[in-house]
């Protein structure tokens, strides 16, 4: 790092500064920006909580109830609420009248800003796991920066306004929970992650590689065994439930079932071909990981996520806050890869690219505006805009810059993957004096 940047202020001070920049970064896009799928998700944390509803679906629990414990503190501060989330029908979604509606109330602000609350306080939560995760090596602020100021987790919690930090934080609380050597901690936390994402299944295989790790370092079975059957048994809690007491999943109609590759109505199922390349990708990783004879079980534990998480965006990015789901291990993973943090920065600014040349409108949109100014509805996209200038000819279309951005993504991602699974043991402490200047 410089030299002359050392001198002038201590590593304390900057901390500070990046934690204050990165406030004020969230408190001005908390209030300002909707999506509708924000709205809908309060709806329903409304009528849950008007209509004493406890069992909302056999998804996303976690995730209802940390939601639900914010509404009841901040629902003395909403202006009339029982006009705002009036439902005919408790599994209905916000429709853009709803939108408009909405967004047409005098108290808009407010209510955004109460709504991300849950979302600020977990994202700084990641922020702090991240730090402690990263303790001990020079580069950590750079890396909680990589955090605090990507535009993948900025865009996905503050703009689209959704909830993926709270299940990001269960799964870095997870790893730190291996690498502090607490395995009932980490295993209870990979539960919530499971509660909280559908998508976090995909990485069972990697939770469970780290149990045997550690087992295999610790020469001992019987935590990890407590903890595998912690995990197993608390994973299907809620399907026990609905069979012995017959609880109904009053949600069950807004549940996304298509994040994981093999349930009903899997992405997987557009995408033909795309299921081989995965496996093909994902067991090369988990039998390289094998031979290198990985000795820590948080390492085991990231570098399982992240190779498992990387090839599911091998076809496409789906939706704009997916990638967070990626950009959290691959973060992580930079503790035992930290020459790879180029590859991070890549691939967060060529997702920022690619969507930005999206010319369909259902991301980066003027709709996500509307509470400031209800003519922002309606008007063009980034894309669009460049559509009628700049991309007129075919080559330079919005369209083929998106596959630009999207194939520079992949090579980063290429990158990361190759980078960790070829990294050997001890890599880390001996290269990291070295890393990011």
């Amino acid at each position: 790092m410089n030299p002359i940047i050392n001198n002038a202020i201590t590593t304390k001070q900057a901390l500070w500064i990046c934690l204050l920049l990165a406030l004020l970064i969230r408190l001005a896009l908390m209030p300002f920006f909707l999506h509708m799928d924000l709205l809908s998700e309060m709806r329903r944390i409304h009528y849950a909580s008007e209509n004493a509803v406890y069992y909302p679906s056999f998804t996303r629990i976690s995730i209802f109830y940390v939601e639900r414990f914010f509404y009841f503190f901040t629902k003395p501060f909403m202006v009339s609420p029982d006009t705002l989330f009036y439902l005919s029908v408790p599994y209905a979604s916000a429709t853009t009248t709803d939108h408009f509606v909405f967004t047409g109330d005098a108290s808009v602000f407010r209510h955004l800003f109460l709504f991300k609350l849950p979302y600020l306080v977990f994202d700084g939560l990641c922020a702090w796991l991240i730090w402690l995760f990263f303790k001990g090596q020079p580069y950590r602020l750079a890396i909680l920066c990589l955090w605090l100021f990507n535009p993948v987790t900025l865009y996905a919690t503050y703009i689209f306004g959704r909830f993926e930090v709270i299940s990001l934080f269960f799964v870095i609380l997870s790893a730190y929970g291996l690498q502090q050597k607490r395995l009932i901690l980490a295993s209870f936390a990979f539960v919530l992650a499971l509660h909280a994402r559908e998508i976090n299944t995909l990485f069972l295989p990697a939770f469970f590689f780290a149990l045997w790790v550690w087992a295999r370092q610790n020469r001992s079975w019987r935590t990890p065994i407590l903890s595998a059957m912690i995990v197993l048994v608390a994973w299907r809690i809620p399907g026990f439930m609905e069979h012995w007491f017959g609880l109904q999943s009053v949600f069950i109609q807004e549940s996304n079932l298509v994040e994981i590759p093999w349930l009903k109505k899997s992405i997987f199922v557009n995408q033909d071909g795309l299921i081989l390349p995965f496996i093909a990708v994902s067991s090369f990783a988990a039998l390289w990981m094998i031979q290198q004879h990985i000795r820590d079980s948080d390492r085991a534990f990231v570098t399982g996520a992240t190779a498992l998480i990387l090839p599911f965006f091998l076809a496409g990015l789906y939706s704009a806050h997916y990638y967070t789901w990626a950009i959290a291990p691959a973060l992580l993973s930079l503790r035992y890869v930290p020459r790879a943090w180029f590859a991070v920065v890549v691939m967060s600014f060529a997702w920022l690219a690619y969507w930005c040349f999206d010319s369909s409108g259902a991301h980066f949109t003027g709709l996500l505006l509307t509470p400031l100014d209800a003519s922002f509805f309606g008007r063009p996209t980034i894309g669009q805009l460049y559509n009628q200038t700049i991309g007129l000819a075919q080559v330079v279309s919005a369209a083929n810059m998106r596959q630009v951005f999207f194939s520079i993504l992949v090579a980063a991602q290429a990158v990361l993957f190759w980078k960790l699974l070829n990294a050997k043991h001890g890599d880390t402490l001996a290269k990291s004096s070295e890393t990011l200047r």
